[in-house]
C-alpha cells in the first residue's frame, strides 16, 4: 500500500486570509485603492491556483478560496456603498483573470 504526502493546504489558506484581513484593514482605513489592489492581487493568486490545480483536493482549496473572495467582496459592497464602483471594478478584475487566461489556454 502506498501512502502519499498531501501537501500542507492549511498553510496557503492562512496566508491568503492574512493577506485578506491586511486588505480589509487598508480599506477599513480609508484607503480603498491600496486595499482593493491588495485584495485582488491575493484574489487572483486563488485564480491561478485552481487553473493549475490538476488534483480534487487543490481544485476544492481554490474554489473554497474563490468563494470567500467572492463573498467579502460582496459584503465591503454592503458596508461602502459609496465605493460600489471601485469594488465592482476590483471584482471584475478578480473573474476577469480567471476567465480570460482560461479561455486563451
Amino acid at each position: 500500500m502506498m501512502s502519499a504526502q498531501i501537501p500542507k493546504y492549511q498553510l496557503l489558506v492562512q496566508a491568503s486570509e492574512l493577506a485578506r484581513i491586511r486588505a480589509i484593514a487598508e480599506i477599513a482605513k480609508n484607503r480603498m485603492n491600496i486595499g482593493l489592489q491588495t485584495y485582488v492581487d491575493n484574489a487572483v493568486f486563488s485564480r491561478r491556483l485552481l487553473r493549475e490545480s490538476n488534483s480534487l483536493i487543490s481544485h476544492m482549496v481554490a474554489v473554497n478560496m474563490m468563494q470567500r473572495d467572492t463573498r467579502i467582496l460582496s459584503e465591503l459592497m454592503t458596508k461602502y456603498p459609496k465605493n460600489c464602483n471601485a469594488i465592482h471594478s476590483a471584482i471584475s478584475a478578480c473573474f476577469s483573470v480567471y476567465f480570460c487566461t482560461r479561455i486563451q489556454s
